[in-house]
């Protein structure tokens, strides 16, 4: 699937201790919020959406922000060995870099309990203070981000159901068109 949106995740962080500051209450009726200190984790995780029955897990990822490999820059270059094997790839920090961007994979365990690679990502990180969040501000939740490149989405859709011809004429013609020219 292709999708251009932003998704704001505002949080406190200790540089000293490489961990993220969440305050909530333990129970409704507490009347002190606790501080957790946890890993600063960013989790992306893919599903299906079925209509009719529970949706499938596909894929995930999970990037470390203070050491996670640097993504890939393009989608041929995006292996599994960059969830396995992450010492043999170059690591960032958000915390130091500020930006980064690429192709990430997504993996999950086949049968055999094994990783399996299940798709890949093209994201785009960004780090913002909250003045400089702003400054710049971003749709929230469902709302119109601020304008991006249009994402690289397909010239066709493959519901072939839906619309047999357009598929054909995808399939045929982009293909077989310079044959057909000469036959004709």
């Amino acid at each position: 699937g292709n999708f251009n949106w932003r998704f704001i995740f505002p949080f406190d962080y200790l540089m000293a201790e490489e961990k993220i500051v969440i305050s909530k209450k333990e129970s409704m009726f507490s009347w002190d919020e606790t501080e957790y200190k946890i890993p600063a984790r960013l989790t992306l995780q893919v599903w299906d959406a079925d209509h009719f029955s529970a949706d499938d897990f596909l894929g995930a990822i999970e990037l470390d922000l203070n050491r996670f490999t640097r993504g890939a820059k393009t989608a041929k270059l995006c292996t599994i060995e960059m969830a396995t094997d992450e010492a043999a790839f170059p690591m960032v920090s958000i915390f130091k870099q500020k930006r980064v961007k690429g192709w990430w994979p997504f993996v999950a365990r086949n049968e055999n309990d094994e990783m399996e690679l299940t798709g890949k990502v093209e994201a785009e990180l960004h780090l913002l203070t909250a003045e400089e969040a702003e400054k710049s501000p971003a749709g929230l939740a469902r709302n119109e981000p601020e304008p991006l490149e249009k994402p690289n989405r397909p010239d066709t859709s493959f519901i072939w159901f839906l619309n047999p011809l357009k598929s054909i004429k995808y399939l045929i013609c982009n293909r077989y068109k310079w044959l057909i020219v000469k036959i004709v």
